[in-house]
């Protein structure tokens, strides 16, 4: 038997932003507003809960730490994209809330110095 497969390459080529934005993050109380299969692609859980129930069109999110939900919007144009350290805190949390294990952190190249002061950041850094 012969097989075809439709490479996931495909999906660099989908004009995401495009969409209609009909389902909405709600992020410590802002909205923002997004397309479904943005919302499919960011979230395994809103991913399961839509196959579930498809009239689904807003996800809440509460976190400890502040942060521009834009950051893991942008993520959907499949390129590295920039942020401050300063959001690490709180792109962890919500990757977590969102249950993505397809989000990868690249971090820039300049080598911290280690010093007794950071050591212990600098190894739950790098093992998050």
């Amino acid at each position: 038997m012969n097989q075809m497969i439709l490479h996931n390459s495909c999906l660099m080529n989908v004009p995401f932003q495009t969409y209609d934005k009909d389902f909405i993050f709600n992020v410590n109380g802002k909205k923002y507003k997004t397309s479904r299969i943005v919302a499919n692609l960011l979230s395994n859980k809103i991913c399961y809960h839509q196959i579930n129930d498809a009239t689904i069109t807003e996800f809440f999110i509460n976190t400890s730490h502040q942060g521009n939900f834009e950051n893991i919007l942008k993520l959907v144009n499949f390129q590295g994209n920039n942020f401050p350290d300063s959001e690490i805190p709180f792109i962890e949390e919500v990757i977590q809330i969102l249950d993505n294990d397809s989000i990868s952190f690249i971090f820039n190249n300049k080598e911290k110095e280690i010093t007794m002061n950071n050591v212990f950041d600098l190894i739950k850094h790098h093992q998050k």
